[in-house]
This record gives C-alpha cells, structure tokens and sequence, in this order.
C-alpha cells in the first residue's frame, strides 16, 4: 500500500522524488523540511538562538497542541491566530515549533477589545485633504 500511495503521489505531482525528512534536529538545513508530529513543515531563515529542545517538556496536551499547529503552518504561509486561557501553553508551542523550523515569530496579545480592523486597517480621514486613505 505504501508504495502504491507512494507512486501515486510521484505520477500526480510529476516529480521524481519525495523529500528526505529527518525526525531530528541534525543536519536540518540540508534538507529543507523537517518532519514535526507527522508533518511536514518548511524550514525557514531564522536561527533559534539559544534554543535547547531539552528545555520543553512534551506532555500529550503539549503534542496535541503542537500537532494542531504543525498541521496548520504545513499547508499555509497565514498567519495564524490562536486563542485560549492563559497558561494553556500557546506561547511555549509557537516557541518550541518556531524554533525546531526556524521560523520566526511575532507575538500580538490581543484583549476583549481587539477589532479585526487593528490587524487590517480601516480607511480615515486625511487630516490635509479630507479624503479618505486606507
């Protein structure tokens, strides 16, 4: 079977080969991909710095979690909203997975008040011409 869906994939995406995926952190960056909780997900040009993975405890809410979130950044370059209580781990989860790809992070705390506009824009007034500009 698995080589049947393996053939498969090779004739539907007309490629040669599948990626080599690594289920550790050595010699990463040869590969491009690294392999987290069954996916795949794109390396990018960030360098964790002082990033030991020792320093995370990988409890099963904490795998779920990151699953969830590997699953999500694996088929999309969105960003990526999460939401929950506090201490439910979502900060930890983007740090550890940030740093395993290499990918950086930008942290927004949102509140009860946060409109859709403060991430979009919204047009307003020109104070000069009263027009309105984006």
């Amino acid at each position: 079977m698995q080589l049947f869906v393996r053939n498969l994939i090779l004739e539907l995406f007309q490629i040669k080969s599948l990626p080599q995926l690594l289920k550790s952190a050595r010699n990463i960056e040869q590969v491009g991909y690294v392999c987290i909780e069954d996916c795949i997900v794109r390396l990018g040009k960030a360098k964790p710095l002082n990033f030991n993975p020792k320093n995370f405890i990988l409890t099963p809410s904490f795998r779920t979690l990151l699953r969830q979130l590997a699953s999500i950044v694996s088929v999309s370059s969105y960003a990526v909203i999460l939401e929950g209580p506090t201490s439910a781990g979502k900060t930890s989860c983007v740090q550890y997975l940030s740093a395993i790809t290499h990918n950086k992070v930008i942290r927004i705390n949102n509140h009860m008040h946060t409109d859709v506009q403060e991430y979009l824009g919204s047009y307003v007034p020109d104070s000069a011409t009263g027009k309105l500009v984006f």
